[in-house]
């Protein structure tokens, strides 16, 4: 049941990477423009908010680098 939560993205930076502070920590914000797979994968943009050390990864990114994504939804 472990896996019930995960989330994967796949998609294309389509905005210059934010970079702002939230609560007194580093905060990245960037777009991605999720690729389709058929009904059940709609096609889109997707906002991704990424904090401390993937912050840092974050920010090295460029519009059209191309970004997967996998990790699990916060609940």
């Amino acid at each position: 049941m472990s896996d019930i939560n995960s989330v994967s993205l796949s998609g294309v930076a389509v905005r210059k990477v934010e970079i702002s502070e939230a609560k007194g920590f580093p905060v990245a914000q960037f777009y991605i423009d999720v690729e389709g797979g058929g009904q059940q994968r709609p096609k889109g943009k997707s906002q991704i908010v990424a904090y401390v050390e993937f912050m840092d990864v974050a920010r090295k990114l460029t519009m059209v680098d191309r970004i997967v994504l996998i990790g699990s939804s916060l609940s």
